[in-house]
């Protein structure tokens, strides 16, 4: 749900907050929540939805979607290729 706050700003909820960054709420609240504009109205938590962008542009500056960090972990397993019948 957005709403307009009293000086123009977009107000979004938590949810579509996580919507827009991939993230899960919890993880959202954990972790990105003290990186963008929140207010609390109430029990309410509203986020600036020009903070939310700006936290998207800052990630992607940052590490770019076509140069990702490689897997941590083993590597996975490739299945062995079927031969094909002559």
């Amino acid at each position: 749900m957005t709403t307009t706050a009293t000086d123009g700003r977009r107000m979004i909820t938590v949810g579509e907050a996580s919507r827009r960054l991939g993230e899960s709420i919890s993880y959202f609240y954990r972790r990105s929540l003290r990186e963008v504009r929140f207010y609390k109205i109430g029990r309410a938590t509203r986020i600036d939805a020009e903070s939310v962008d700006e936290l998207i542009n800052r990630r992607l500056a940052a590490n770019p979607l076509n140069e990702r960090k490689p897997r941590r972990g083993r590597p996975r397993k490739v299945a062995p290729q079927a031969e094909a019948a002559v």
